[in-house]
C-alpha cells in the first residue's frame, strides 16, 4: 500500500523541473504540469487525506503557491466546482 507521503517528491520534481528549449518540449512539459495538478486536487479529495498527513498538506499549499502551477490550479478548482 502506498503512502501518500511517497508520492509528494515525483509530483514535485515535477511542478519544479522546467521544459527544455524546444517548442514540442514546452508542449509536452505543459501537459505534464495539468496532469499533475489534476492528480494533486484529485488526491486531495480523497477523505482523510488532509487529515492524515500534514506533509501532504503543506505540499499542496506550495504547490498552489508555484508560479508554474497557480493559474492551473485555479482553473481546475473553479472546473470542478462548477460541475
Amino acid at each position: 500500500m502506498i503512502k501518500v507521503d511517497d508520492i509528494i517528491t515525483p509530483l514535485e520534481k515535477i511542478l519544479e523541473k522546467g521544459a527544455k528549449e524546444t517548442e514540442s518540449t514546452e508542449k509536452g512539459y505543459r501537459e505534464l504540469l495539468k496532469s499533475t495538478v489534476r492528480a494533486i486536487i484529485a488526491i486531495n479529495k480523497i477523505d482523510d487525506v488532509r487529515v492524515i498527513s500534514r506533509k501532504w498538506n503543506e505540499f499542496v499549499e506550495r504547490s498552489r503557491k508555484s508560479p508554474k502551477a497557480e493559474e492551473l490550479f485555479h482553473a481546475f478548482e473553479n472546473e470542478t466546482n462548477d460541475a
